[in-house]
């Protein structure tokens, strides 16, 4: 395929997509060094030097506030922009999970998607618990969450390829200029306009029929 005919996205997920990638970049990096302060982990030691070391709380709170903004983002965009099918989960949708391995990559994606959602309210919620003292099974929960997050973006990339390859992917480089979406049809208003007109036709035939008799 050439590379001019690509599939490319709307430039407003492209955007969103990148900050998400820079908040999760601060997140882990300044995540792991509590995890090297308070812990015993070679992994981390092994990368002890590029980890920042300086106001580490300010920039784990500051991009956990960048996060919960972009999130809200998000969701503000694809309602405007009436993008909502792309993370719709409904049970037709689910029913995908058993069709054509598209349909099913599709569906998982989309499950993998709200599960992000939901582990970083998950670590917002125990963060803030965690700094007014709460410790324990609290903090267990937050590096839960953590890992669920950075655990996110290799399964979104590998589900994407999954949909459509490498030029599915790319996309997230080649932005567009954003295009209204149709507007959804709701065919149980179809439905009650078709109705309404029968009973108007109705009501004009019957007085004709009545008069030639």
């Amino acid at each position: 395929m050439n590379f001019k005919k690509w599939p490319r996205t709307d430039v407003g997920t492209v955007l969103l997509h990148w900050a998400v990638v820079g908040a999760i970049v601060v997140l882990a990096l300044s995540g792991l060094r509590y995890i090297s302060d308070d812990g015993d982990v070679a992994m981390v030691r092994e990368i002890d030097a590029y980890l920042p070391a300086n106001s580490v709380w300010l920039i784990h709170i500051g991009a956990g506030y960048v996060l919960t903004l972009i999130m809200v983002a998000y969701a503000l965009y694809i309602s405007k922009a009436r993008l909502g099918d792309r993370i719709k989960l409904n049970a037709a949708r689910i029913q995908g999970l058993f069709g054509t391995a598209k349909a099913r990559w599709s569906v998982i994606n989309i499950m993998m998607i709200w599960s992000f959602f939901i582990a970083a309210i998950g670590a917002c919620i125990t963060g803030w618990l965690a700094y007014y003292g709460m410790a324990g099974s609290v903090l267990w929960l937050h590096q839960q969450c953590a890992w669920a997050i950075l655990s996110f973006p290799v399964l979104h990339v590998l589900a994407q390829l999954r949909l459509g390859g490498v030029p599915h992917l790319i996309r997230v480089v080649r932005p567009k200029q954003a295009e209204a979406a149709a507007e959804e049809i709701d065919l149980a208003n179809v439905v009650a306009d078709l109705l309404a007109e029968r009973r108007a036709a109705q009501r004009i035939t019957l007085p004709t029929s009545s008069q030639s008799r």
